[in-house]
């Protein structure tokens, strides 16, 4: 029977790949409004047609051929979904501004994936190869590898390691905490605004959404010093930027966010489809499936850990052995981590209405944001804890 490059048989494949298909657009049209169904539908079978060719040998070859013209192709799309906007802007009458959007993110969206094909395919055949020598792979370390363990442990970091943690993570901590006190002192004195003109109101918005962007950066410096520091055992200099890695991180993240958008749609499609739920309960089920993508995606951050630690390249092959020695206790682990966030994050929008005031709600939105920014830390720190035992401890093939 013909395979598909990887042992499978091509037939069976293609099957689990057509049922996979046809599951993932119902899901997205499920919790996409009726208005935003077009452009679903594009970005639903865009992602189903570059999933299609990176498991399709002879268009994985074509785009390591012809790496040129694919590029090209992609960023002509790209450019035609820029071209929507004027459009939009021209033909106001003739042009919804819904329908410019969704065509410029559907036609956005499906030229990176065109054009980044090549890239992909050169990476889905080394992960094939580094899968067939990882066959006899097995890591010889000076105790058993146990993923709910390490994520223990990376909890437990700030205690166990309280000088290492404040001397990495603790300035990028002080910075974020004033970045919230002045989220927060500018929250209260809009609240108390009596009103403000459109100009103003832009300004404001602005201001808010420089400092949130502020705070990711923020966010993403610390989580790469500290996996610097949980991998290779060094305290890396603060002065010392990392700005390749931010790169490298931000780009990446910024391809799989979209992912958790579903988290703004689900809730309020399932109080549609629930309509005699309870507030609580819904949030519950919220939180629950957003856990799970969580950690569903925690192979991806393995990726990020190579390039924090400088070594990107090394990223396929990390990701293989890691994999290959924890198994699936390696969502288990995940899920330690995350647990906690995001049952902290039900209580706080389950029963923080009870506060009452700007002022305690401004105040609980602070506490959320600190854990969520440990969250990210000690996620992070349990992924680079799993690569150091995995990639840098003694190994052995036999």
């Amino acid at each position: 029977m013909p395979n598909d490059g990887t042992g499978k048989p091509l037939i069976r494949r293609l099957v689990t790949y057509a049922i996979a298909a046809v599951a993932f657009v119902a899901i997205m049209l499920g919790f996409s409004p009726r208005a935003q169904w077009p452009q679903t539908v594009a970005i639903a079978l865009g992602t189903v047609a570059l999933l299609g060719g990176l498991l399709a040998p002879p268009v994985r070859r074509a785009a390591l051929q012809r790496r040129r013209a694919f590029i090209w192709t992609g960023v002509a799309i790209i450019v035609l979904g820029v071209g929507a906007i004027p459009i939009g802007l021209a033909y106001p009458s003739a042009v919804s501004a819904d329908v410019c959007a969704g065509t410029f993110v559907a036609l956005f969206l499906v030229g990176f994936m065109v054009a980044g094909l090549p890239q992909m395919s050169m990476n889905l055949e080394r992960a094939n190869q580094v899968q067939k020598s990882l066959g006899t792979y097995r890591i010889v370390a000076d105790r058993p590898l146990n993923p709910a363990t390490e994520a223990v442990e990376a909890l437990r970091a700030p205690v166990d390691q309280p000088g290492p943690f404040i001397r990495v993570v603790g300035p990028w901590l002080a910075a974020f905490c004033a970045l919230l006190t002045v989220l927060a002192i500018l929250d209260l004195s809009t609240a108390k605004a009596a009103s403000m003109d459109r100009s103003q109101a832009m300004t404001v918005l602005l201001v808010f959404l420089g400092l949130i962007l502020a705070g990711l950066l923020i966010l993403l410096l610390a989580a790469i010093q500290w996996t610097r520091f949980v991998g290779t055992g060094q305290e890396p200099a603060l002065a010392r930027v990392p700005g390749r890695a931010l790169w490298g991180w931000t780009w990446r993240l910024f391809i799989f966010a979209w992912i958790f958008r579903f988290g703004d749609k689900m809730e309020p499609w399932l109080r549609q489809h629930l309509p005699s739920a309870e507030h609580w309960e819904l949030h519950a089920l919220t939180e629950a499936v957003l856990l799970c993508l969580s950690v569903l995606v925690t192979p991806f951050a393995i990726s990020l850990t190579s390039v924090a630690l400088g070594d990107p390249g090394r990223a396929i092959e990390a990701r293989g052995k890691i994999v290959r020695a924890t198994g699936r206790k390696i969502y288990v682990g995940a899920a330690i981590v995350l647990a906690p966030y995001f049952l902290i994050s039900w209580a706080l929008d389950t029963f923080g209405d009870q506060a009452k005031g700007t002022a305690a709600h401004t105040a609980l939105g602070y506490v959320y944001l600190i854990i969520w920014f440990l969250t990210v830390i000690a996620f992070f720190g349990y992924i680079a804890r799993l690569y150091a035992r995995v990639v840098a401890a003694t190994e052995r093939l036999s």
